[in-house]
């Protein structure tokens, strides 16, 4: 039953992952657009008062599939985000959550979390980016929201070392990665749905 599973899960996260990859790349065509200098946003904690916004953004079942990768299951409810946000309250928590706002009007628009993280190692996840997509500069945003964890990392968290995996058909979240100073290197992770491009980011680098 396990295995069965797991190979499900495994095949709609690629499928899922293929569909959204999809839509993305026609709107690239359709726009001709290519992503400029991000928008200036800033990450504050995430708050129980946000998770009514992160719900609504995720109704799609497509989106929902693409940014949970599984790990939940349709559609988001209050009960998925709060013991994250339990464990983000603990004493050196291994897990941090994240809204972006407009550093203007402070009016959020992103969401992502820090997962994993190794204070010895000084390592950590970036795990469930996310942005408003009702927003029409998402690009924009999304590269905004990944070079404000790259700012905050070695600051607020003493942080050297981020990494995230993506789904290699996702070639504008991949774009943004890049765009954010992240090196990319393909690795095969079965949990994931199949080949993952493992994004990552050394202060060193």
């Amino acid at each position: 039953m396990l295995v069965i599973s797991t190979v499900f899960g495994a095949i709609w996260g690629y499928l899922a992952g293929t569909l959204v990859a999809g839509v993305f790349l026609l709107l690239e065509r359709w726009t001709g657009r290519a992503f400029q200098v991000p928008v200036e946003i800033e990450l504050q904690p995430f708050t129980v008062a946000d998770v009514d916004v992160l719900i609504g953004w995720l109704r799609s079942p497509i989106l929902f599939a693409a940014w949970s990768r599984g790990q939940y299951a349709p559609p988001l409810e209050r009960a998925h985000i709060e013991p994250r946000l339990a464990e983000a309250a603990r004493k050196e928590p291994a897990r941090l959550c994240f809204r972006a706002v407009y550093r203007d009007s402070r009016r959020m628009v992103g969401y992502v979390e820090l997962g994993d993280i190794d204070r010895a190692a000084k390592s950590a996840a970036v795990e469930f980016p996310l942005v408003d997509p009702q927003e029409p500069e998402r690009g924009e945003l999304s590269v905004a929201l990944l070079r404000a964890v790259v700012a905050m990392a070695p600051g607020r968290l003493g942080l050297v070392h981020l990494r995230a995996d993506v789904p290699w058909m996702l070639r504008d979240s991949l774009k943004c990665y890049r765009m954010a100073g992240f090196l990319e290197v393909p690795v095969l992770c079965t949990e994931q749905g199949g080949l993952t491009t493992q994004c990552t980011w050394d202060r060193t680098a």
